[in-house]
């Protein structure tokens, strides 16, 4: 059985048996104004974190973490706002030290690149958090204009995607026949409220 991450949210962590199994992708799947950074400033806190900025500068989201009113961490932060998105991420990506989380924040960018380019980041990116036994989490914007490639996101080698006020479905890394069934989990009510089921 492998090792489970925990999110930082006690709640949340008794519902999934301790937490997120380690190697997982998880895709955070929220509207602009429902606050779920919040989550993912949180989940600095329960370990080692590299946080890539997608459209905000590095020194935004540094001081948006330090002013959280939540218990953080002092993650790395970093942003790939340039020219090469995917590229710059994927070599941020490929210094991921052991047990760690990432966090893509958020991938709306990227899922807006060629596709076989996006599909093969996917690809890199779910070997970096297998090979590290490290946790990766998704942001992805569920605004009017969501971008082409969110199924692939939500599907290609993805762990879990979750919605924010919310509702999840996930899929582990390496499909099994008695894992290979997405569950959703309801995170609603900020965490308060959760409810886990295996869709037949």
């Amino acid at each position: 059985m492998s090792e489970r991450l925990r999110t930082g949210i006690d709640v949340l962590d008794r519902k999934l048996d301790g937490g997120i199994p380690s190697g997982s992708i998880v895709a955070l799947v929220a509207q602009p104004a429902s606050q779920a950074e919040l989550f993912l400033y949180e989940l600095t806190a329960t370990r080692g974190t590299l946080y890539i900025s997608v459209d905000r500068t590095g020194d935004f989201v540094s001081t948006s973490i330090e002013s959280a009113e939540t218990r953080t961490g002092d993650p790395s932060v970093r942003d790939v706002g340039g020219e090469a998105p995917l590229d710059d991420a994927a070599k941020l990506i490929s210094t991921l030290p052991e047990d760690s989380n990432l966090i893509l924040d958020p991938v709306d960018v990227l899922e807006r690149q060629e596709p076989s380019r996006y599909r093969n980041f996917l690809n890199g990116l779910q070997n970096q958090i297998a090979n590290t036994g490290s946790l990766a989490v998704l942001h992805c914007l569920d605004g009017n204009t969501v971008p082409p490639l969110r199924d692939t996101t939500e599907h290609c080698r993805t762990s879990s995607s979750w919605s924010c006020p919310t509702r999840s479905t996930s899929t582990p890394a390496a499909t099994s026949p008695d894992l290979g069934r997405p569950a959703v989990t309801d995170l609603s009510s900020h965490h308060s409220h959760l409810a886990q089921r295996r869709f037949c």
